[in-house]
């Protein structure tokens, strides 16, 4: 038998996380996800795994693809990611910030000569910063890492994971 979790492993958490700005693979990708979305639900774990490779396509074109996204963001909430779905949402604007900096750092070289506003170039010196690596490396994270004890737990009940104690990482 097929293993599917190995190409969609290899595209939605290596491909999208390199290509999200690509408006041809985003859109490809968007089509795919509607088009198959009750299939993907029952047979693989992209819409509970991949939320945060996901909105990265939103964060990069939000106006092209918001209709889209308020299709699928129901097929991405249940009991296990229910919050952190809900907390990647709010860092939606901090993502876009995160994604444009990264941009910003990797594809342009001379960034110093751009001559860019001020708060864009204290934003790239940010990104830059080592004591700033953990906030914009969740950011720009690729899955739904849900933290227990420094634990990594996957499809925890919810309930469970709520009366847990959480430890800092």
């Amino acid at each position: 038998m097929y293993d599917i979790e190995t190409p969609i492993r290899a595209y939605f958490g290596q491909v999208l996380t390199a290509k999200f700005n690509d408006l041809g693979v985003a859109y490809d990708t968007i089509e795919f996800l509607l088009g198959n979305a009750e299939m993907l639900m029952n047979a693989t774990n992209i819409f509970s795994k991949y939320v945060p490779n996901l909105l990265k396509i939103l964060a990069w074109s939000p106006m092209t693809f918001v209709a889209e996204f308020l299709q699928l963001l129901p097929a991405c909430i249940s009991p296990t990611t229910a919050s952190e779905v809900l907390h990647s949402l709010f860092d939606l604007p901090c993502l876009s910030a995160t994604l444009q900096a990264q941009y910003l750092v990797e594809a342009v070289p001379n960034i110093t000569d751009l001559n860019l506003l001020p708060q864009y170039n204290r934003c790239l010196a940010s990104f830059q910063d080592a004591a700033h690596k953990l906030m914009f490396g969740h950011f720009l994270r690729r899955y739904i890492h849900i933290i227990i004890h420094n634990t990594c737990v996957a499809n925890a009940p919810l309930r469970a994971i709520m009366t847990c104690t959480v430890k800092p990482m």
